[in-house]
C-alpha cells in the first residue's frame, strides 16, 4: 500500500497488526516507522517505548528509538535505550 502511495490505509492497517499482535515487536517497528514519515515523532516513540515494555531487546526498536530521541533532543533518553542495545550487541 505505501509503494502504491495509500499511506493512510497502510498506516491505518500498521496499526492493526501491532495492536492485534502485540508480541510482535516487527509489527510496532514498521508502524512507528510509518508514522514517523509524516511528522508523527511523539506517536512513532510511544509506539516503539510500548513495543520495548514487552519485547525489551528488540535490536530494531532499540535503535529505531535511540535515533528518534537524539533527533528529538532527548539525549539522556536515548542513551539509555543505547545502553540496552549496546548489551544485546556484545
Amino acid at each position: 500500500m505505501v509503494r502504491q502511495k495509500r499511506t493512510t490505509q497502510a498506516v491505518n492497517l500498521l496499526a492493526a497488526a501491532s495492536r492485534i499482535d502485540p508480541g510482535n515487536a516487527r509489527y510496532a517497528y514498521v508502524y512507528a516507522i510509518a508514522l514517523n514519515d509524516p511528522g508523527q515523532a511523539s506517536a512513532a516513540i510511544a509506539t516503539l517505548e510500548r513495543s520495548l515494555d514487552v519485547n525489551p531487546y528488540d535490536r530494531d526498536s532499540l535503535a529505531a528509538l535511540v535515533t528518534l530521541l537524539e533527533q528529538h533532543g532527548e539525549t539522556a533518553k536515548a542513551l539509555s535505550y543505547a545502553q540496552r542495545l549496546s548489551e544485546i550487541e556484545l
